[in-house]
């Protein structure tokens, strides 16, 4: 839902604008901090079976500072290449988005050396 002023209300949350909602779960979940940000594209995932979650998801290209410690919520991560992406087991359909993203012109083939990009 949004409001005039922009904001939206997000489920267990309160009025918050997008990008501040951007910042703040990049920093609760890997403790970097969001320099800057880009809206990239929303993915509607409709349900792999009947009566399963709908989810819409948005996606960005973030520039960020800190090191990556993550939160309860992950057990591990990876700057991951084009390539090496069959190696992993990607869930919530992040796989077509990253196919997506990497088939965009300009958009990185291979990881960064610092924690410089989140999604």
């Amino acid at each position: 839902m949004a409001r005039e002023d922009g904001a939206c209300r997000w489920q267990g949350g309160s009025w918050d604008t997008v990008e501040s909602t951007l910042r703040r779960e990049l920093l609760e979940e890997t403790a970097l901090h969001c320099r800057s940000s880009r809206f990239l594209f929303y993915q509607d995932s409709l349900p792999a079976e009947p009566g399963g979650m709908h989810w819409l998801n948005l996606y960005f290209e973030c520039w960020s500072a800190g090191e990556v410690r993550l939160n309860s919520e992950s057990s591990d991560f990876a700057w991951v290449a084009q390539t090496e992406i069959g190696a992993y087991h990607v869930v919530f359909r992040n796989d077509e988005a990253l196919a997506r993203y990497w088939q965009d012109e300009g958009a990185p083939r291979e990881p960064r050396s610092s924690p410089s990009r989140a999604s």
